[in-house]
């Protein structure tokens, strides 16, 4: 009889000694680097950040880096963490997977200085005209435009910025003869398109939201696999056909060489976090969404996104600078 308890006991010791040198890998603050303060990289950052320092038992520091050249400086600073599983990034997308298709020198390697942690979510784009286009729908859009070549314009934020290049590629493949006007920054851009400068954008849609349910413009599109409960009535970009415009997703990423079991306890951390009720209401209420994966999966989602952005790079004819 005690023969037949001796090895469950040492197994239920054994399963214990394990949990607890688990719960104390963690023996100093986490440091977490993003993008600047208010950024969509920066709502995340903030709502794992308090969360995930309870339940690693360690402070977990948010540490914003500035954006500049499509967040270059956020990128090579997390390049440069020490692989010792307190060190991660939280980045917008395009920052990894299409900067480097655009500076020749980008001072990061996208394939070899990181390893996928796991996704936290997406910030949505929507397909904006101004209100003085008489068009309610893509289709007729499309329509206008083919009636009017060379005569409407969109709205971006340069030629390699993920929004002119989903407009150029969307453009494009459907024969219209739209011209780019670059912009520095959200705020002259919207005040260009309410006012008919120009007359569509693909744009984040925390950014056009309220300017559509005031009345200063439509939303003809959201982006991604179906419609959202803010906007029943706007269909989606996959219900249109539309592959060229997709949302940029909100990830986790840890230095290359990172111990497995830090980027294993650190995506089931985050997955639990981002499946709280309170936190995809404090997110949708940004116009961000949630959506979680393993490690695994997400490196295989970054690998497709890069093929993605590679196609659109090559459509549009962008020469690395």
């Amino acid at each position: 009889m005690k023969l037949g308890i001796l090895p469950v006991t040492i197994m239920i010791a054994g399963a214990c000694a394990a949990s607890a040198a688990t719960a104390q890998s963690f023996t100093k603050p986490v440091r977490i680097i993003t993008s600047t303060a208010g950024s969509v990289g920066d709502i995340y950052s903030r709502q794992v950040s308090t969360r995930l320092s309870e339940r690693l038992g360690q402070p977990v520091i948010v540490d914003n880096r500035s954006v500049a050249g499509a967040g270059r400086p956020m990128m090579i600073a997390g390049a440069q963490m020490p692989p010792d599983g307190h060190s991660y990034v939280i980045i917008p997308g395009p920052s990894y997977t299409l900067l480097p298709l655009t500076v020749k020198d980008p001072g990061f390697d996208a394939v070899k200085d990181f390893t996928p942690v796991g996704m936290l979510g997406s910030m949505i784009f929507g397909f904006a005209v101004s209100a003085k286009e008489p068009v309610a729908s893509i289709d007729e859009f499309i329509a206008l435009a083919k009636s009017k070549p060379g005569q409407l314009n969109y709205g971006g934020f340069g030629a390699n910025s993920p929004q002119s290049m989903a407009m150029h590629s969307f453009a494009r493949n459907r024969g219209l003869a739209l011209v780019g006007v670059p912009y520095n920054g959200s705020t002259p851009a919207m005040l260009d398109l309410t006012s008919g400068r120009i007359s569509a954008m693909v744009s984040a849609l925390s950014a056009v939201l309220p300017l559509a349910q005031s009345g200063k413009l439509r939303i003809l599109a959201v982006a991604g696999d179906k419609r959202l409960s803010i906007l029943p009535d706007v269909p989606s970009t996959r219900e249109l056909g539309i592959s060229e415009i997709e949302n940029l997703w909100i990830g986790v990423l840890a230095p290359a060489r990172t111990p497995t079991e830090f980027i294993t306890r650190v995506n089931r951390e985050i997955n639990a976090i981002m499946a709280l009720p309170e936190v995809s209401e404090t997110l949708s209420k940004a116009a961000l969404s949630v959506s979680t994966n393993s490690p695994a999966e997400f490196g295989a989602y970054i690998r497709k996104d890069m093929e993605f952005w590679r196609r659109l790079a090559d459509a549009a004819g962008v020469v690395p600078e």
